[in-house]
């Protein structure tokens, strides 16, 4: 099953929280112009090469933490839909303010908070202001920018679209196998690790280690208090519990082994690039079909989101076309 969330919209340029359908990071390295440098005005409002920077740097961020890369040959393309979006975005606050919206100074602040978080370190966040030019001060502004936006979108769209129930209904009739679960194992291990380049002399030190806790557990030893004792896994806070999983989450001969169990049984010594593993599954649950009250309010909230994305969309389009966009020459 797909899992939902309410998609963002347009604001999220300001602080360069963009989704954008790309498979690596992007970054501004390569990019060594003057941070004050006008690229690009929109009814008379700059937009800096310090601004367009930031932006791009963010989503290079935000896709390095998610693990994808991008080609080369693919980064103009990137590069255009940043610029094309702090475009409709600065559009987009222009209208807000022209409705009046404020920010407060909480709201700020709170979104300078979410912000660091996509830093893994206060040096990264202060390198990443750094490279663009960019003050505390001048971060508030535009998070009040973002705010602002956000704000507008509430106001003029999400509060006069409507989704029921019937339209959740009529979607979930129509996509069954989206809202499939597939088989799933309940189960917990214990670990012994062992580095893949370790010496066979140390391979066989952890195999013996696994062993003897294997005749351990089957003596009579509860393996959730052996996980515990002696699992070199973080699980074993947990009794070494993994929860639920899918085919396909864990390394291959774990899966194997997991999902050739029944409830109850404990797996002879598996080896994995990671160890030694004993696993007991405690669960099994077939392939199933998610009953619809338990994903109701999710497919409201995606037909809502995408309901709303569509008339911004149409709504920034003909702003937009009635808009004076000059760019700068190189």
């Amino acid at each position: 099953m797909k899992k939902f969330r309410l998609p963002r919209i347009l604001t999220a340029i300001f602080t360069a929280a963009l989704v954008i359908a790309f498979t690596a990071p992007a970054t501004a390295e390569d990019n060594k112009s003057d941070p004050d440098r006008v690229v690009v005005k929109v009814n008379g409002e700059p937009i800096t090469q310090g601004r367009y920077i930031r932006a791009l740097s963010l989503v290079g961020q935000q896709l390095a933490q998610s693990g994808r890369r991008i080609p080369q040959e693919a980064m103009p393309q990137l590069q255009r839909q940043v610029l094309e979006n702090l475009i409709k975005s600065t559009i987009l606050h222009q209208e807000a303010v022209k409705a009046g919206v404020k920010a407060t100074k909480d709201e700020v602040e709170s979104g300078i908070v979410e912000m660091r978080t996509h830093f893994a370190s206060t040096d990264q966040f202060e390198a990443w202001l750094k490279r663009g030019g960019l003050s505390m001060d001048d971060l508030k502004e535009e998070e009040a920018k973002t705010i602002q936006v956000r704000k507008f979108i509430a106001e003029r769209f999400e509060s006069k679209v409507q989704m029921t129930e019937k339209d959740a209904k009529k979607y979930y009739d129509e996509n069954q196998e989206e809202f499939r679960r597939p088989e799933r194992v309940h189960a917990r291990h214990i670990l012994v690790t062992v580095d893949e380049n370790a010496s066979d002399l140390e391979k066989a030190k952890a195999r013996r280690k696994i062993q003897d806790l294997a005749k351990r557990i089957k003596g009579g030893e509860d393996f959730a208090a052996v996980a515990r004792e002696a699992s070199d896994c973080p699980s074993s806070a947990r009794g070494g519990d993994l929860d639920y999983f899918e085919r396909g989450r864990m390394v291959k001969p774990f899966d194997d082994a997991a999902f050739s169990l029944k409830p109850g049984e404990v797996s002879e010594v598996v080896e994995t690039q990671f160890g030694y593993h004993l696993i007991q599954v405690l669960d099994k649950t077939p392939s199933e079909i998610i009953a619809f009250d338990k994903v109701s309010d999710q497919i409201i909230a995606r037909l809502k989101g995408e309901k709303i994305n569509g008339e911004v969309s149409q709504f920034v389009e003909e702003r937009l076309a009635k808009s004076n966009v000059e760019y700068a020459e190189n």
